[in-house]
Protein backbone atom coordinates (compact mmCIF):
# COMPACT_ATOMS: atom_id res chain seq x y z
CA UNK A 1 0.00 0.00 0.00
CA UNK A 2 2.50 2.29 0.65
CA UNK A 3 4.63 1.68 -2.78
CA UNK A 4 1.40 2.67 -4.20
CA UNK A 5 1.10 5.71 -2.59
CA UNK A 6 5.08 6.69 -3.33
CA UNK A 7 4.32 6.09 -7.14
CA UNK A 8 1.13 8.01 -7.67
CA UNK A 9 2.99 11.10 -5.65
CA UNK A 10 5.80 10.03 -7.83
CA UNK A 11 3.51 10.85 -11.11
CA UNK A 12 1.55 13.55 -9.86
CA UNK A 13 5.10 15.37 -9.53
CA UNK A 14 6.19 14.46 -13.02
CA UNK A 15 3.20 15.81 -14.45
CA UNK A 16 3.07 19.13 -12.64
CA UNK A 17 7.11 19.70 -13.44
CA UNK A 18 6.11 18.92 -17.55
CA UNK A 19 2.77 21.42 -17.26
CA UNK A 20 5.85 23.97 -16.14
CA UNK A 21 8.55 23.11 -18.22
CA UNK A 22 10.75 25.78 -19.31
CA UNK A 23 10.03 27.15 -22.82
CA UNK A 24 10.74 29.88 -25.13
CA UNK A 25 8.74 30.34 -28.06
CA UNK A 26 9.12 32.80 -31.20
CA UNK A 27 6.16 33.99 -33.24
CA UNK A 28 6.46 36.25 -35.98
CA UNK A 29 3.48 38.53 -37.79
CA UNK A 30 4.63 37.49 -41.27
CA UNK A 31 6.82 35.54 -42.84
CA UNK A 32 7.14 36.94 -46.50
CA UNK A 33 8.24 40.66 -45.55
CA UNK A 34 8.65 43.21 -48.23
CA UNK A 35 11.93 45.05 -48.03
CA UNK A 36 12.06 48.32 -46.65
CA UNK A 37 9.11 47.31 -44.29
CA UNK A 38 8.61 46.29 -40.83
CA UNK A 39 7.27 43.29 -39.17
CA UNK A 40 6.72 41.63 -35.10
CA UNK A 41 8.58 39.55 -33.77
CA UNK A 42 7.24 37.87 -30.63
CA UNK A 43 8.72 36.37 -28.11
CA UNK A 44 6.92 34.30 -25.02
CA UNK A 45 7.41 32.23 -21.70
CA UNK A 46 5.54 30.61 -19.33
CA UNK A 47 7.56 30.83 -17.13
CA UNK A 48 7.12 33.35 -14.35
CA UNK A 49 10.40 32.62 -12.99
CA UNK A 50 12.40 33.80 -16.11
CA UNK A 51 14.33 37.24 -15.48
CA UNK A 52 16.30 39.38 -17.49
CA UNK A 53 15.55 40.54 -20.68
CA UNK A 54 16.07 38.70 -24.44
CA UNK A 55 19.45 38.97 -25.99
CA UNK A 56 18.84 40.99 -29.16
CA UNK A 57 22.39 41.75 -30.08
CA UNK A 58 22.62 38.49 -32.38
CA UNK A 59 19.56 40.59 -34.40
CA UNK A 60 21.87 43.33 -35.52
CA UNK A 61 23.50 41.43 -38.39
CA UNK A 62 20.52 41.21 -40.74
CA UNK A 63 18.10 44.00 -38.94
CA UNK A 64 17.62 47.03 -37.94
CA UNK A 65 15.50 47.37 -34.12
CA UNK A 66 13.29 50.06 -34.28
CA UNK A 67 11.25 49.58 -30.89
CA UNK A 68 10.88 47.03 -28.28
CA UNK A 69 7.82 46.04 -26.10
CA UNK A 70 6.99 44.09 -22.74
CA UNK A 71 4.54 43.27 -20.59
CA UNK A 72 2.50 40.42 -18.33
CA UNK A 73 -0.12 38.27 -18.68
CA UNK A 74 -1.46 36.26 -15.74
CA UNK A 75 -4.93 34.36 -15.90
CA UNK A 76 -7.29 32.26 -13.68
CA UNK A 77 -8.66 28.93 -14.73
CA UNK A 78 -10.41 26.49 -12.43
CA UNK A 79 -8.82 28.19 -10.04
CA UNK A 80 -5.40 27.63 -11.31
CA UNK A 81 -3.19 30.93 -12.16
CA UNK A 82 -1.14 30.91 -15.48
CA UNK A 83 1.44 33.81 -15.70
CA UNK A 84 2.94 35.01 -19.61
CA UNK A 85 5.15 37.16 -19.90
CA UNK A 86 5.68 38.78 -23.58
CA UNK A 87 8.34 40.79 -25.25
CA UNK A 88 7.59 42.14 -29.19
CA UNK A 89 10.53 43.82 -31.33
CA UNK A 90 9.79 45.63 -34.06
CA UNK A 91 12.29 44.66 -37.12
CA UNK A 92 13.06 45.69 -40.64
CA UNK A 93 15.22 43.54 -42.45
CA UNK A 94 18.42 45.19 -44.28
CA UNK A 95 18.58 43.14 -47.21
CA UNK A 96 16.16 41.18 -49.44
CA UNK A 97 16.31 37.14 -49.68
CA UNK A 98 15.83 34.32 -47.64
CA UNK A 99 16.55 35.65 -44.13
CA UNK A 100 17.13 33.42 -40.90
CA UNK A 101 16.15 35.28 -37.17
CA UNK A 102 18.71 33.17 -35.13
CA UNK A 103 17.77 31.56 -32.00
CA UNK A 104 17.63 33.92 -28.84
CA UNK A 105 18.28 33.65 -25.11
CA UNK A 106 16.58 35.18 -22.37
CA UNK A 107 18.31 33.89 -19.17
CA UNK A 108 18.53 29.81 -19.30
CA UNK A 109 15.59 29.74 -22.49
CA UNK A 110 16.79 29.40 -25.81
CA UNK A 111 13.68 29.63 -28.72
CA UNK A 112 13.93 28.12 -32.05
CA UNK A 113 14.84 30.12 -35.46
CA UNK A 114 12.94 31.64 -38.03
CA UNK A 115 13.22 31.57 -41.79
CA UNK A 116 11.78 34.83 -43.60
CA UNK A 117 11.25 35.63 -46.89
CA UNK A 118 12.56 39.34 -47.85
CA UNK A 119 10.50 39.94 -51.24
CA UNK A 120 12.64 42.80 -53.01
CA UNK A 121 11.46 46.20 -53.13
CA UNK A 122 11.42 46.90 -57.16
CA UNK A 123 8.84 47.51 -59.47
CA UNK A 124 8.38 43.75 -60.79
CA UNK A 125 7.49 43.15 -57.11
CA UNK A 126 5.28 45.63 -57.10
CA UNK A 127 2.31 44.13 -59.41
CA UNK A 128 1.06 42.25 -56.17
CA UNK A 129 0.68 45.47 -53.62
CA UNK A 130 -2.97 44.90 -54.53
CA UNK A 131 -3.11 41.98 -52.49
CA UNK A 132 -3.07 42.67 -48.51
CA UNK A 133 0.38 40.67 -47.66
CA UNK A 134 2.35 41.99 -51.19
CA UNK A 135 4.57 44.89 -51.00
CA UNK A 136 2.86 48.55 -50.63
CA UNK A 137 6.17 50.19 -51.70
CA UNK A 138 8.77 50.10 -54.71
CA UNK A 139 12.16 51.46 -55.64
CA UNK A 140 14.26 52.09 -58.64
CA UNK A 141 17.46 54.37 -59.64
CA UNK A 142 18.79 55.28 -62.92
CA UNK A 143 21.46 57.13 -64.38
CA UNK A 144 21.74 58.62 -68.20
CA UNK A 145 24.88 58.06 -68.62
CA UNK A 146 26.98 55.24 -67.37
CA UNK A 147 30.35 55.81 -69.42
CA UNK A 148 30.94 59.68 -68.65
CA UNK A 149 34.40 61.92 -68.36
CA UNK A 150 35.21 62.68 -65.01
CA UNK A 151 33.62 65.86 -63.35
CA UNK A 152 31.11 65.73 -65.58
CA UNK A 153 27.40 65.92 -64.68
CA UNK A 154 25.29 62.54 -65.00
CA UNK A 155 21.92 62.84 -63.77
CA UNK A 156 20.59 60.70 -61.45
CA UNK A 157 16.87 59.83 -60.82
CA UNK A 158 15.36 58.12 -57.72
CA UNK A 159 11.87 56.85 -58.32
CA UNK A 160 9.61 55.68 -55.43
CA UNK A 161 6.09 53.59 -56.22
CA UNK A 162 3.57 53.88 -53.53
CA UNK A 163 0.38 52.19 -53.18
CA UNK A 164 0.00 52.36 -49.80
CA UNK A 165 -0.35 55.71 -48.85
CA UNK A 166 3.44 56.99 -48.34
CA UNK A 167 4.54 59.82 -46.07
CA UNK A 168 8.24 60.90 -45.82
CA UNK A 169 11.27 63.23 -46.07
CA UNK A 170 14.10 63.84 -48.52
CA UNK A 171 15.96 61.24 -49.25
CA UNK A 172 19.56 60.46 -47.70
CA UNK A 173 22.45 61.13 -49.59
CA UNK A 174 26.22 59.51 -48.31
CA UNK A 175 29.65 59.28 -50.38
CA UNK A 176 30.88 57.62 -47.28
CA UNK A 177 33.07 60.67 -47.16
CA UNK A 178 35.55 59.64 -49.98
CA UNK A 179 35.05 62.64 -51.97
CA UNK A 180 34.48 60.49 -55.04
CA UNK A 181 31.68 62.46 -56.23
CA UNK A 182 29.47 66.15 -56.02
CA UNK A 183 26.19 65.90 -55.42
CA UNK A 184 23.51 68.77 -56.25
CA UNK A 185 20.14 68.69 -56.27
CA UNK A 186 18.01 69.44 -59.27
CA UNK A 187 14.91 71.18 -57.50
CA UNK A 188 12.00 69.68 -55.58
CA UNK A 189 10.47 66.14 -56.47
CA UNK A 190 8.14 65.65 -59.27
CA UNK A 191 4.99 63.55 -58.97
CA UNK A 192 3.37 60.99 -61.53
CA UNK A 193 0.52 58.50 -61.58
CA UNK A 194 1.76 55.29 -63.24
CA UNK A 195 -0.10 52.22 -64.38
CA UNK A 196 1.98 48.82 -63.86
CA UNK A 197 0.01 45.47 -64.38
CA UNK A 198 -3.38 47.14 -64.16
CA UNK A 199 -2.90 48.86 -60.84
CA UNK A 200 -2.61 52.56 -60.67
CA UNK A 201 0.34 53.78 -58.79
CA UNK A 202 2.14 57.07 -57.27
CA UNK A 203 5.55 57.73 -58.53
CA UNK A 204 7.55 60.04 -56.78
CA UNK A 205 10.79 61.20 -58.63
CA UNK A 206 13.85 62.95 -56.89
CA UNK A 207 16.74 64.29 -59.47
CA UNK A 208 20.09 64.71 -58.65
CA UNK A 209 23.13 65.92 -60.73
CA UNK A 210 25.89 63.53 -59.48
CA UNK A 211 30.12 64.81 -60.73
CA UNK A 212 32.51 62.19 -60.55
CA UNK A 213 35.71 63.41 -59.37
CA UNK A 214 38.12 60.78 -60.03
CA UNK A 215 38.44 58.14 -63.50
CA UNK A 216 37.77 54.29 -63.03
CA UNK A 217 34.38 52.14 -62.21
CA UNK A 218 32.49 53.92 -59.34
CA UNK A 219 29.09 52.88 -57.32
CA UNK A 220 26.92 55.83 -57.40
CA UNK A 221 26.38 57.30 -53.92
CA UNK A 222 24.03 55.50 -51.23
CA UNK A 223 21.25 56.80 -51.24
CA UNK A 224 18.18 56.08 -49.00
CA UNK A 225 14.35 57.15 -48.17
CA UNK A 226 12.70 56.82 -44.72
CA UNK A 227 9.18 57.29 -44.71
CA UNK A 228 6.07 55.65 -42.81
CA UNK A 229 2.43 54.73 -43.64
CA UNK A 230 -0.78 54.62 -41.64
CA UNK A 231 -2.50 51.98 -40.37
CA UNK A 232 -6.28 51.94 -38.45
CA UNK A 233 -5.38 50.43 -34.85
CA UNK A 234 -8.57 48.41 -33.67
CA UNK A 235 -8.15 50.31 -29.99
CA UNK A 236 -12.09 50.26 -29.00
CA UNK A 237 -13.45 47.57 -31.04
CA UNK A 238 -12.92 44.53 -28.49
CA UNK A 239 -11.48 45.14 -25.20
CA UNK A 240 -10.68 41.59 -24.60
CA UNK A 241 -9.57 41.03 -28.08
CA UNK A 242 -6.94 43.63 -27.48
CA UNK A 243 -5.34 41.65 -25.29
CA UNK A 244 -4.69 38.48 -27.12
CA UNK A 245 -3.35 39.77 -30.50
CA UNK A 246 -0.81 41.79 -31.79
CA UNK A 247 -2.77 45.16 -31.27
CA UNK A 248 -1.34 44.50 -27.28
CA UNK A 249 2.09 46.11 -28.85
CA UNK A 250 1.37 48.86 -31.45
CA UNK A 251 4.15 48.79 -34.12
CA UNK A 252 5.66 52.64 -34.26
CA UNK A 253 4.10 55.89 -32.76
CA UNK A 254 0.76 56.08 -32.84
CA UNK A 255 -0.36 59.40 -35.17
CA UNK A 256 -3.35 59.45 -33.61
CA UNK A 257 -5.96 57.84 -31.44
CA UNK A 258 -7.32 55.44 -34.94
CA UNK A 259 -3.99 55.36 -36.83
CA UNK A 260 -0.64 54.02 -36.31
CA UNK A 261 2.56 55.21 -37.98
CA UNK A 262 4.68 52.40 -39.73
CA UNK A 263 8.45 53.28 -40.56
CA UNK A 264 9.49 52.86 -44.37
CA UNK A 265 13.28 52.58 -45.75
CA UNK A 266 13.70 52.06 -49.08
CA UNK A 267 17.36 51.52 -51.12
CA UNK A 268 17.82 51.04 -54.27
CA UNK A 269 20.81 49.21 -55.75
CA UNK A 270 24.19 51.34 -56.38
CA UNK A 271 24.90 51.74 -59.96
CA UNK A 272 28.19 51.13 -61.63
CA UNK A 273 29.62 54.13 -63.46
CA UNK A 274 32.93 53.59 -65.98
CA UNK A 275 34.65 56.90 -65.20
CA UNK A 276 36.76 58.16 -68.50
CA UNK A 277 39.46 60.05 -67.31
CA UNK A 278 40.59 63.67 -69.60
CA UNK A 279 41.33 62.66 -72.81
CA UNK A 280 44.61 63.76 -74.66
CA UNK A 281 43.13 65.90 -77.12
CA UNK A 282 42.51 68.33 -74.56
CA UNK A 283 46.09 69.47 -74.54
CA UNK A 284 46.84 69.72 -70.75
CA UNK A 285 44.57 73.02 -70.53
CA UNK A 286 42.01 73.84 -67.76
CA UNK A 287 39.53 70.64 -67.91
CA UNK A 288 35.96 72.30 -67.92
CA UNK A 289 33.48 69.79 -69.53
CA UNK A 290 30.67 71.56 -70.24
CA UNK A 291 27.52 71.59 -72.64
CA UNK A 292 28.09 75.24 -73.46
CA UNK A 293 29.94 78.14 -72.52
CA UNK A 294 29.94 81.59 -72.82
CA UNK A 295 31.80 84.83 -71.88
CA UNK A 296 30.35 88.34 -72.10
CA UNK A 297 31.34 91.77 -70.79
CA UNK A 298 30.40 94.81 -69.38
CA UNK A 299 31.45 98.43 -68.31
CA UNK A 300 30.77 100.22 -65.35
CA UNK A 301 29.61 103.59 -67.81
CA UNK A 302 28.07 101.97 -70.92
CA UNK A 303 30.39 104.27 -73.22
CA UNK A 304 32.96 104.95 -70.87
CA UNK A 305 35.34 107.46 -71.54
CA UNK A 306 39.24 107.22 -70.20
CA UNK A 307 40.99 110.07 -69.02
CA UNK A 308 44.86 109.82 -67.39
CA UNK A 309 44.35 109.31 -63.51
CA UNK A 310 40.78 108.39 -63.62
CA UNK A 311 38.92 104.79 -62.95
CA UNK A 312 37.18 102.78 -65.32
CA UNK A 313 35.61 99.20 -64.29
CA UNK A 314 34.78 96.14 -66.25
CA UNK A 315 33.24 93.34 -65.54
CA UNK A 316 33.59 89.41 -67.27
CA UNK A 317 30.74 86.99 -66.81
CA UNK A 318 31.85 83.06 -67.93
CA UNK A 319 28.71 81.21 -67.79
CA UNK A 320 29.08 77.18 -68.07
CA UNK A 321 25.83 74.73 -68.37
CA UNK A 322 26.94 70.97 -66.95
CA UNK A 323 29.57 72.28 -64.14
CA UNK A 324 29.97 73.49 -60.63
CA UNK A 325 31.15 76.85 -59.50
CA UNK A 326 34.23 75.61 -58.63
CA UNK A 327 34.89 73.79 -61.50
CA UNK A 328 35.01 77.20 -63.24
CA UNK A 329 38.59 78.70 -63.96
CA UNK A 330 39.45 81.91 -62.78
CA UNK A 331 41.02 84.56 -65.41
CA UNK A 332 44.58 86.35 -65.50
CA UNK A 333 44.75 89.93 -66.65
CA UNK A 334 47.16 90.96 -68.93
CA UNK A 335 49.80 94.05 -68.10
CA UNK A 336 48.87 97.04 -69.95
CA UNK A 337 52.02 99.40 -70.81
CA UNK A 338 50.89 102.75 -69.26
CA UNK A 339 47.79 100.98 -67.71
CA UNK A 340 47.02 100.44 -63.50
CA UNK A 341 44.70 97.73 -62.86
CA UNK A 342 43.06 96.52 -59.81
CA UNK A 343 41.54 92.61 -60.22
CA UNK A 344 38.84 92.12 -58.27
CA UNK A 345 37.74 89.21 -55.89
CA UNK A 346 35.55 86.65 -58.43
CA UNK A 347 32.49 85.92 -57.38
CA UNK A 348 30.45 82.88 -58.22
CA UNK A 349 27.04 81.39 -58.28
CA UNK A 350 24.86 78.11 -59.16
CA UNK A 351 21.43 77.06 -60.24
CA UNK A 352 19.73 74.17 -62.25
CA UNK A 353 17.53 74.88 -65.27
CA UNK A 354 16.26 72.56 -67.40
CA UNK A 355 18.10 69.51 -65.48
CA UNK A 356 21.58 70.67 -65.62
CA UNK A 357 23.62 72.83 -63.03
CA UNK A 358 24.46 76.36 -64.63
CA UNK A 359 27.26 77.65 -63.18
CA UNK A 360 28.44 82.00 -63.37
CA UNK A 361 31.64 83.28 -62.22
CA UNK A 362 32.02 87.31 -62.27
CA UNK A 363 35.40 88.97 -62.44
CA UNK A 364 35.79 92.77 -61.69
CA UNK A 365 38.98 94.88 -62.61
CA UNK A 366 39.23 98.90 -62.76
CA UNK A 367 41.73 100.35 -64.86
CA UNK A 368 43.57 103.53 -64.21
CA UNK A 369 45.52 105.08 -66.97
CA UNK A 370 48.81 106.41 -66.61
CA UNK A 371 49.77 108.33 -69.93
CA UNK A 372 46.99 109.68 -72.58
CA UNK A 373 47.22 107.84 -75.87
CA UNK A 374 46.32 104.61 -77.99
CA UNK A 375 45.80 101.43 -75.93
CA UNK A 376 44.57 97.50 -76.29
CA UNK A 377 43.00 95.69 -74.09
CA UNK A 378 43.67 92.17 -73.99
CA UNK A 379 41.66 89.88 -75.24
CA UNK A 380 40.45 87.06 -72.93
CA UNK A 381 40.19 82.90 -73.73
CA UNK A 382 38.52 80.46 -71.95
CA UNK A 383 39.14 76.85 -73.03
CA UNK A 384 36.70 74.28 -72.73
CA UNK A 385 35.81 70.44 -73.66
CA UNK A 386 32.27 70.44 -75.51
CA UNK A 387 30.93 66.94 -74.22
CA UNK A 388 28.43 66.98 -77.47
CA UNK A 389 30.97 66.82 -79.81
CA UNK A 390 33.89 65.33 -77.87
CA UNK A 391 35.89 68.38 -79.21
CA UNK A 392 37.91 70.98 -77.74
CA UNK A 393 36.58 74.64 -78.22
CA UNK A 394 37.49 78.05 -77.22
CA UNK A 395 35.08 80.98 -75.04
CA UNK A 396 36.46 84.40 -76.38
CA UNK A 397 35.83 88.31 -75.66
CA UNK A 398 37.60 89.72 -78.59
CA UNK A 399 40.92 92.35 -77.71
CA UNK A 400 39.22 96.04 -77.32
CA UNK A 401 41.23 99.39 -78.74
CA UNK A 402 40.49 102.43 -76.15
CA UNK A 403 41.97 105.83 -76.89
CA UNK A 404 42.94 107.81 -73.32
CA UNK A 405 42.48 111.24 -72.97
CA UNK A 406 44.64 114.05 -70.83
CA UNK A 407 43.10 114.48 -67.38
CA UNK A 408 41.01 117.39 -66.98
CA UNK A 409 42.45 120.65 -65.63
CA UNK A 410 38.88 122.28 -64.34
CA UNK A 411 39.97 121.38 -60.42
CA UNK A 412 36.78 119.67 -59.87
CA UNK A 413 36.98 115.82 -59.42
CA UNK A 414 34.48 114.11 -61.28
CA UNK A 415 34.19 111.12 -58.69
CA UNK A 416 34.37 113.17 -55.23
CA UNK A 417 31.75 112.44 -53.23
CA UNK A 418 30.54 111.83 -49.49
CA UNK A 419 32.25 116.06 -48.90
CA UNK A 420 32.24 117.01 -45.34
CA UNK A 421 29.13 118.99 -44.67
CA UNK A 422 30.75 122.20 -44.43
CA UNK A 423 30.63 126.10 -45.39
CA UNK A 424 32.10 125.81 -49.11
CA UNK A 425 34.64 128.22 -49.91
CA UNK A 426 33.42 131.19 -51.51
CA UNK A 427 34.97 132.94 -53.95
CA UNK A 428 35.76 137.06 -53.77
CA UNK A 429 33.97 138.07 -56.99
CA UNK A 430 31.05 136.07 -55.63
CA UNK A 431 30.94 137.42 -52.89
CA UNK A 432 30.71 141.11 -54.40
CA UNK A 433 28.42 140.30 -57.12
CA UNK A 434 25.88 139.36 -54.32
CA UNK A 435 26.68 142.26 -52.30
CA UNK A 436 26.85 144.85 -54.47
CA UNK A 437 24.29 144.26 -57.27
CA UNK A 438 21.24 145.20 -54.97
CA UNK A 439 22.80 148.17 -54.62
CA UNK A 440 23.01 149.14 -58.42
CA UNK A 441 19.74 148.17 -59.38
CA UNK A 442 17.82 150.27 -56.86
CA UNK A 443 16.20 153.11 -59.05
CA UNK A 444 14.18 154.84 -56.56
CA UNK A 445 16.30 155.77 -53.48
CA UNK A 446 14.52 156.16 -50.21
CA UNK A 447 17.29 158.27 -48.80
CA UNK A 448 19.80 161.22 -50.64
CA UNK A 449 22.06 160.42 -53.11
CA UNK A 450 24.60 161.14 -51.08
CA UNK A 451 23.53 159.27 -48.15
CA UNK A 452 23.58 155.99 -50.29
CA UNK A 453 26.87 157.25 -51.53
CA UNK A 454 28.08 157.11 -48.14
CA UNK A 455 26.87 153.26 -47.57
CA UNK A 456 28.35 152.00 -50.36
CA UNK A 457 32.07 153.53 -49.40
CA UNK A 458 31.30 151.88 -45.90
CA UNK A 459 30.19 148.50 -47.50
CA UNK A 460 33.04 148.83 -49.38
CA UNK A 461 35.66 149.47 -46.83
CA UNK A 462 33.82 146.17 -44.81
CA UNK A 463 33.97 143.96 -48.31
CA UNK A 464 37.45 144.73 -48.44
CA UNK A 465 38.86 143.91 -45.06
CA UNK A 466 36.45 140.94 -45.40
CA UNK A 467 38.24 139.34 -48.77
CA UNK A 468 41.58 140.90 -47.66
CA UNK A 469 41.76 140.70 -44.29
CA UNK A 470 39.88 136.93 -43.57
CA UNK A 471 40.48 135.06 -46.57
CA UNK A 472 43.55 133.45 -45.17
CA UNK A 473 41.47 132.25 -41.96
CA UNK A 474 38.55 131.10 -43.81
CA UNK A 475 40.57 128.81 -46.04
CA UNK A 476 42.71 127.70 -42.79
CA UNK A 477 39.24 126.73 -41.43
CA UNK A 478 37.74 124.71 -44.44
CA UNK A 479 41.11 123.00 -44.99
CA UNK A 480 40.98 121.82 -41.19
CA UNK A 481 37.27 120.77 -41.86
CA UNK A 482 38.33 118.54 -44.88
CA UNK A 483 41.08 117.19 -42.56
CA UNK A 484 39.19 116.37 -39.62
CA UNK A 485 36.34 114.79 -42.17
CA UNK A 486 39.35 112.75 -43.84
CA UNK A 487 40.70 111.29 -40.68
CA UNK A 488 37.38 110.44 -39.21
CA UNK A 489 36.80 108.79 -42.81
CA UNK A 490 40.06 106.92 -41.68
CA UNK A 491 38.67 106.06 -38.72
CA UNK A 492 35.47 104.51 -39.88
CA UNK A 493 37.06 102.89 -42.52
CA UNK A 494 35.01 104.96 -45.55
CA UNK A 495 37.99 104.89 -47.73
CA UNK A 496 35.81 106.44 -51.19
CA UNK A 497 35.23 109.64 -48.52
CA UNK A 498 38.75 109.85 -46.93
CA UNK A 499 40.24 109.82 -50.27
CA UNK A 500 37.79 112.81 -51.53
CA UNK A 501 38.52 114.57 -48.40
CA UNK A 502 42.12 114.12 -48.72
CA UNK A 503 41.77 115.91 -52.33
CA UNK A 504 40.44 118.80 -50.59
CA UNK A 505 42.53 119.36 -48.40
CA UNK A 506 45.33 119.02 -50.67
CA UNK A 507 44.13 121.74 -52.87
CA UNK A 508 43.94 124.10 -50.44
CA UNK A 509 46.63 122.80 -48.24
CA UNK A 510 49.05 122.83 -52.13
CA UNK A 511 47.30 126.00 -53.18
CA UNK A 512 46.90 123.69 -56.71
CA UNK A 513 43.33 123.72 -57.72
CA UNK A 514 44.76 121.05 -60.41
CA UNK A 515 44.59 118.23 -58.04
CA UNK A 516 42.48 115.53 -59.14
CA UNK A 517 43.74 112.28 -57.90
CA UNK A 518 45.81 110.52 -55.09
CA UNK A 519 48.94 110.92 -57.73
CA UNK A 520 48.39 114.18 -58.19
CA UNK A 521 48.79 114.34 -54.36
CA UNK A 522 51.59 112.60 -54.09
CA UNK A 523 53.24 114.39 -56.32
CA UNK A 524 53.00 117.15 -54.45
CA UNK A 525 54.12 115.99 -51.57
CA UNK A 526 57.94 115.67 -50.72
CA UNK A 527 58.01 113.02 -47.46
CA UNK A 528 58.43 109.15 -49.25
CA UNK A 529 56.43 107.79 -46.46
CA UNK A 530 52.99 109.60 -47.00
CA UNK A 531 53.64 109.12 -51.04
CA UNK A 532 53.90 105.15 -49.89
CA UNK A 533 51.04 105.35 -47.71
CA UNK A 534 48.56 107.32 -50.88
CA UNK A 535 49.79 104.64 -52.99
CA UNK A 536 48.39 101.72 -50.62
CA UNK A 537 45.10 103.67 -50.54
CA UNK A 538 45.18 104.12 -54.26
CA UNK A 539 45.49 99.98 -54.03
CA UNK A 540 42.97 99.81 -50.80
CA UNK A 541 40.44 101.71 -53.23
CA UNK A 542 40.50 98.81 -56.14
CA UNK A 543 41.58 96.00 -54.60
CA UNK A 544 40.24 95.37 -50.91
CA UNK A 545 40.61 91.74 -50.62
CA UNK A 546 44.25 91.44 -51.66
CA UNK A 547 45.53 94.63 -50.06
CA UNK A 548 46.04 95.18 -46.17
CA UNK A 549 45.46 98.83 -45.38
CA UNK A 550 46.70 100.24 -42.15
CA UNK A 551 44.76 102.50 -40.35
CA UNK A 552 47.23 103.61 -38.00
CA UNK A 553 50.15 103.56 -40.75
CA UNK A 554 48.69 106.20 -42.90
CA UNK A 555 47.14 108.66 -40.39
CA UNK A 556 50.86 109.03 -38.90
CA UNK A 557 51.78 109.55 -42.64
CA UNK A 558 49.22 111.95 -42.87
CA UNK A 559 49.94 113.72 -39.65
CA UNK A 560 53.59 114.61 -40.26
CA UNK A 561 53.08 115.56 -43.58
CA UNK A 562 50.88 118.59 -42.32
CA UNK A 563 53.42 119.30 -39.60
CA UNK A 564 56.07 119.81 -42.54
CA UNK A 565 53.43 121.34 -44.59
CA UNK A 566 52.63 123.65 -41.88
CA UNK A 567 56.39 124.04 -40.99
CA UNK A 568 57.29 125.20 -44.50
CA UNK A 569 54.07 127.44 -44.76
CA UNK A 570 54.97 129.51 -41.73
CA UNK A 571 58.28 130.48 -43.30
CA UNK A 572 55.95 132.08 -46.44
CA UNK A 573 54.44 135.92 -46.52
CA UNK A 574 50.58 135.88 -46.88
CA UNK A 575 50.96 138.75 -49.21
CA UNK A 576 51.39 136.13 -52.51
CA UNK A 577 48.29 134.31 -51.58
CA UNK A 578 46.44 137.34 -51.14
CA UNK A 579 47.14 138.45 -54.61
CA UNK A 580 47.29 134.92 -56.07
Amino acid sequence: MKKFWSILVGVQVLLSAGAHAQTLQATVNRTEIPQGETFVLTLETDDEKTSGSPDLSVLDKDFTIYSVGNAFQSSYVNGVATHTRQWQVVLMPKNAGQIEIPEIKVGTLTSQPIQLNIVPANLAQQASASQSEGPKFAVDAKVDNTNPYVQQQINYTLSIYDSGGLYGEQPLLNDDGNSDWIIKSLGDPTINSKVVNGQRLREIQFHYALFPQKSGVLKTPDIEFRGYYLTRSRRGADAFEELFNDSFFHIGLADSMFATRNPVVLKPESITVNVQPIPASNGGYWWLPASQVVLSSEWENKNPTFRVGEAVGRSIYLKASGVTENQLPDITFLPISGMKQYPEKPLSMSSQHNGEIVSAKKFGNVFIPEREGTMTIPAVTVDWYNIHTGQLEKATLPAQTIEVLPALNNGTDPVEAEQPQTQPQVQPENIATQETAPVLKYKKPLFPTWLWMFAAFVLGVAMSYWLFGRQYHIVVKDKDAYRKAAEKALQDGKLKSLRNNLLAWARQAYQNDKIRNLDDMASQSETLTFKKQLSKLSEALYAPQETTFDKEAFLKAFKDEQKRHKKTSSTESPLPRLYR
